[in-house]
């Protein structure tokens, strides 16, 4: 079956833990969430790389990857909606990337 993982840096804010569980449980697809968090004390200009490298190390081959970015493009609902829809209906896992405070 096809599944959803969401890939994070850092945690999800307690206020919106139950939000996040609500909804997935609407959603038909198998959803995994990894959160990266480490304790490593890195210069300002070594955190973006690291923790690219911790991204990378859990992204799968095969998997349609979509990065979720403040400067991003922009989608309405529906057009994000169909946009998960046809990745979802090639049968491909998708992936969906969150970057922490300095980006990705």
């Amino acid at each position: 079956m096809t599944q959803i993982h969401i890939i994070s840096v850092g945690k999800l804010n307690k206020h919106y833990q139950q939000f996040a569980e609500d909804y997935q449980k609407l959603i038909k697809y198998n959803i995994k969430s990894t959160e990266i968090s480490y304790s490593k004390k890195l210069p300002l200009n070594q955190i973006k790389q690291y923790e690219g490298k911790l991204i990378n190390e859990l992204l799968e081959r095969k998997s349609h990857k979509i990065a979720l970015n403040i400067i991003g493009q922009t989608y309405t609902s529906n057009e994000f909606t169909k946009l998960i829809n046809s990745n979802l209906q090639s049968g491909k896992d998708l992936q969906f990337i969150i970057g922490g405070a300095f980006g990705l």
